[in-house]
C-alpha cells in the first residue's frame, strides 16, 4: 500500500495546490478587469485553499516529521474529523458572508475525508490484487 498510496498522495497535494492558485488566480483577474465580484469564484478560491490547507498538513506530517503518507494522512483524517464534529456553537450570530466562509470550510474537511477515503481504497485494492497475483 505504500509506495502506490505515497505516490497517489504527492499527486493529489500536487493537484490541490495547483487547484488552490488557479481559483486564486482567476479571482484576481476578475479584480484586475474591475469585473463585478460574484460569489462563485469567492467561493471557489476560499474553498480551494482550505483542501490545500488539509493536504499541506500532510504534506507537514511527511517531509518534518518523516511520516510514512499512509501514517500522515490518517493523522490529518482524524484532525479533519474532529474539526467537523468537535467544532463548539458559536456564541454570537456571524453575517452570512462569515457563514458562507465556514460552510466553504466543512465542505473541503468532508472533500479531504472522502478522498482520502477514495486513495486508501484503491490503495487496498491494488494490493489485493498484487498479492493475488503473487499467488497464482
Amino acid at each position: 500500500m505504500g509506495v502506490s498510496l505515497g505516490k497517489d498522495v504527492a499527486r493529489t497535494i500536487e493537484q490541490a495546490r495547483h487547484a488552490d492558485y488557479a481559483a486564486s488566480a482567476e479571482l484576481v483577474c476578475q479584480l484586475q478587469r474591475g469585473q463585478r465580484l460574484t460569489a462563485e469564484p469567492l467561493f471557489m478560491a476560499v474553498y480551494c485553499s482550505a483542501v490545500r490547507a488539509w493536504w499541506d498538513l500532510v504534506d507537514l506530517q511527511i517531509c518534518q516529521e518523516g511520516a510514512e503518507a499512509a501514517h500522515a494522512v490518517r493523522r490529518v483524517r482524524v484532525r479533519a474529523r474532529h474539526y467537523l464534529t468537535g467544532q463548539p456553537v458559536a456564541s454570537r450570530a456571524g453575517t452570512l458572508f462569515d457563514h458562507a466562509l465556514a460552510h466553504a470550510s466543512r465542505a473541503a474537511a468532508r472533500y479531504f475525508l472522502a478522498r482520502t477515503g477514495e486513495l486508501f481504497a484503491r490503495a487496498a485494492q491494488s494490493e489485493t490484487a498484487h498479492t493475488g497475483e503473487e499467488r497464482e
